[in-house]
């Protein structure tokens, strides 16, 4: 690899959203072979600068210069077609397809009914033969990279993390040069990231180029060649990765020092403000999800929930807070039994809920900002004297939400909809409105998924505040370092019961790690290498 053979450059570019610019003036050099990290807070333009690579937007001005050729991209189809593959952190699926129909559609397809008759009658023609033949390269695949997933299964069968592997291989399905991935560990388990890191060394050693967008210090030096740093839409600075410490890289990212570890006070623990007793439930395919479980939180304490993703964690949330049907047991809030309420009953016993898909469940993302962010406190004193939304009031409520939680690239809170928002600050504006009712119950379920380094600080600060109020929090983490520095107690789950209960004092991220793998007690007392820093 040298610096003269660059496979992608990106110079002057600018891309401008009405009055908000997302990227300033970029240059940006990628070279042919390499893992090339690309770091910045929510809101950075990361992921705008990528969707102009992958031709979901225009550049307002700039060049783009790939393979030796300057190139406009009208389409993602056309940076397809020119060795551009992308896989988004927000998932581009269709649920009510297979995988295997989510992986071969858009194919091109020269058949009866092809790309002139239309992608319905292309995808009808395509599908009337023989699937033996995509379903073999996808099993290969799959085996090969360590992306297992059920080719007939549909897609919203699927937990977060299986459809993460989706993605990747809907990308890997089509030969391209470059291939970005846009936090791609994000729902991804410590071994499931590790296994990710093989997958993007094996296909980067058969010269395949990787952009790889990730909030986590940690895999820059872990996995990157060459890091890219951007603030407030500029470009900061391009860096060797290994010349750099992870600190110096959060300075740059946020402009200031950022605390890696927290100062947990001790907070005196109440009586139980969440009981739930000998919860079972099912899973969307009707197979038994939970299993007998049992789980008090009590005012003033935090409970992690470790796991990896499928083991009944996301049910067991959903139960909590009403949305899921129990099959059997019990649930109670700060005493008032709320078995088989319906979620308003919980939203109004002073449940708060932050969910792991902040665009399924989290948000309406057509909406508004304002209307997202009132609408659990809308009869809270912004109705004014009658039937009606006293919409000022909610307008400055909003405004309030989004100063005290920094959410970032909201204009007019009345008129930016909340889907526009980038994932991190769309995740802050979720928990600033859960958070801002005082709960007495927080029930959050990977409340820093995709978040910045700055971001992360700052929720897990807001947390605390939440303990010290009083709240109970109930908290749902594939992050270890979020568990051990966050939690008072820690319960493991696996396949759908809880074998495990510790504090943080009393474990380390290996002892963890053993039992969300296999479900029971470690055998040896040697340390495996972990993939994270400790």
């Amino acid at each position: 690899m040298s610096e003269a053979d660059p496979i992608l450059s990106v110079e002057n570019l600018t891309k401008r959203f009405d009055d908000v610019v997302a990227n300033d003036d970029i240059d940006l050099t990628v070279r042919r072979g390499e893992v090339h990290g690309l770091l910045g807070e929510n809101g950075a333009g990361k992921s705008t600068l990528m969707n102009v690579l992958y031709g979901l937007y225009s550049p307002t001005s700039g060049r783009i210069v790939f393979d030796g050729e300057e190139r406009s991209f009208e389409s993602p189809k056309d940076a397809i077609d020119a060795g551009i593959g992308m896989v988004h952190q927000h998932f581009m699926l269709v649920p009510r397809m297979s995988v295997l129909e989510n992986i071969v559609l858009g194919e091109r397809e020269t058949a009866s009914g092809g790309a002139d008759g239309g992608l319905l009658s292309g995808l009808k023609a395509m599908l009337s033969r023989s699937r033996e033949g995509p379903r073999s390269r996808i099993e290969r695949l799959s085996e090969e990279y360590g992306l297992a997933v059920d080719p007939d299964a549909k897609v919203w069968e699927l937990d977060i993390g299986e459809r993460q592997r989706v993605e990747i291989l809907k990308a890997l399905y089509r030969d391209v040069e470059l291939l970005i991935l846009d936090e791609p560990t994000a729902v991804l388990t410590p071994n499931e990231a590790e296994r990710m890191f093989e997958t993007i060394r094996t296909l980067v050693e058969e010269g395949l180029t990787v952009v790889f967008i990730t909030h986590k210090l940690w895999e820059i030096d872990r996995m990157a060649d060459r890091v890219t740093v951007l603030r407030d839409g500029r470009r900061i600075e391009t860096v060797d990765a290994d010349s750099v410490s992870e600190a110096d890289l959060a300075e740059k990212m946020v402009g200031r020092e950022v605390l890696f570890r927290l100062d947990k006070e001790p907070v005196s623990v109440g009586d139980p403000v969440l009981e739930a007793a000998d919860l079972s439930v099912s899973d969307d395919r009707g197979t038994t999800a939970l299993s007998g479980v049992d789980v008090t939180v009590r005012r003033g304490e935090i409970v992690g929930i470790a796991g990896v993703s499928g083991n009944g964690q996301r049910e067991l949330a959903e139960s909590l807070i009403g949305f899921r049907p129990l099959e059997d047991g019990e649930i109670a809030i700060d005493g008032r039994d709320l078995t088989g309420a319906k979620p308003r009953a919980f939203v109004d016993a002073g449940v708060s809920f932050v969910p792991e898909d902040r665009y399924r469940y989290g948000c309406a993302s057509g909406l508004s900002v304002m209307h997202n962010a009132g609408v659990k406190t809308y009869r809270d004193g912004l109705g004014g004297d009658g039937p009606f939304v006293d919409y000022d009031a909610m307008a400055e409520y909003a405004d309030d939400l989004v100063s005290v939680f920094d959410v970032r690239g909201v204009g007019d809170v009345r008129a930016t909809p909340a889907g526009e928002l980038s994932g991190g600050n769309l995740q802050k504006l979720i928990l600033g409105r859960e958070m801002r009712r005082s709960p007495e119950v927080l029930v959050a379920n990977q409340p820093t998924r995709g978040v910045d380094v700055g971001a992360i600080e700052n929720i897990r600060e807001l947390m605390l505040e939440q303990r010290t109020a009083g709240t109970g929090v109930l908290m749902i983490s594939e992050d270890l370092d979020e568990l051990l520095d966050v939690s008072d107690r820690i319960l493991v789950m696996y396949d759908g019961e809880f074998v495990h209960e510790t504090t943080p004092a009393e474990t380390d991220r290996w002892e963890l790690g053993m039992y969300m793998s296999t479900g029971t007690a470690p055998t040896t007392d040697e340390r495996a290498p972990t993939t994270e820093p400790t």
